[in-house]
């Protein structure tokens, strides 16, 4: 594994790190918004229940008097609207979150854009090693799978070895084990391949099917790429 592929799925790890705080960070912003929304209609519901039980503590105009509760409960609920954006419109905050997001959305795409090549080939090189890490663990389980056979067969010649009415049908077993091991003998013989992109990491005989267009602005099959080359 180069150095230099390396540091290519590192950054790329940065990036997405980026996004998913930029995600959350909205997530956040907009779960405190929408609670100081839903505090604002409890101020200003607790206000109406104020005035229905306190009506001397209102004006003939219905503004609160001087020094009362109800004038509290009026300060409070124009501080809280003060602070709220206008209706229809985003809240200066959720806007920031959002415009964060965007940039570091846009940051990865445009680095794995720029970078698509030598971040497969990475991708590649580690879905080969799992690949090769499946099959070892398939060929130890096979051999549990054979271990445990082998120890149901004991038994069963153990039982029935005994005297008396006891024999092989009083052994439980678990017939999933069997079937297991079927399917990885079904398996066996052949080997298990990473994941990898026929375009941007090609096997050495195999054609990309898709190319880096000529503008340089994204990808086009690699045969409408030939077609323009030959006009």
């Amino acid at each position: 594994m180069s150095t230099k592929s390396k540091s290519h799925l590192a950054e790329l790890e940065k990036l997405e790190a980026a996004v998913d705080t930029a995600e959350e960070k909205l997530s956040s912003v907009q779960r405190d918004e929408h609670a100081a929304d839903t505090a604002l209609v409890g101020m200003i519901g607790d206000a109406q229940q104020h005035l229905s039980r306190h009506p001397d503590q209102y004006q003939a105009n219905g503004q609160p008097s001087a020094g009362t509760e109800a004038e509290k409960l009026h300060k409070a609920i124009e501080k809280a609207k003060a602070e709220r954006p206008a209706p229809n419109q985003k809240s200066p905050v959720i806007m920031a979150a959002e415009l964060e997001l965007r940039k570091t959305t846009s940051a990865r795409a445009e680095f794995v854009f720029e970078n698509a090549e030598p971040l497969f080939s990475e991708l590649a090189e580690e879905g080969e090693r799992l690949a090769t890490a499946v099959t070892d663990s398939l060929k130890q389980t096979a051999k549990a799978c054979q271990d445990y056979l082998a120890l149901e067969q004991q038994m069963l010649e153990l039982l029935g070895g005994l005297p008396g009415a006891i024999s092989g049908g009083d052994l439980r077993t678990d017939a999933r084990v069997n079937d297991i091991r079927r399917t990885i003998k079904q398996l066996s013989g052949t080997e298990l391949t990473g994941p990898r992109s026929h375009s941007l990491n090609p096997h050495p005989d195999h054609t990309p099917r898709f190319v880096l267009g000529p503008d340089g602005n994204g990808y086009i099959r690699a045969a409408n790429a030939i077609q323009e080359a030959v006009a």
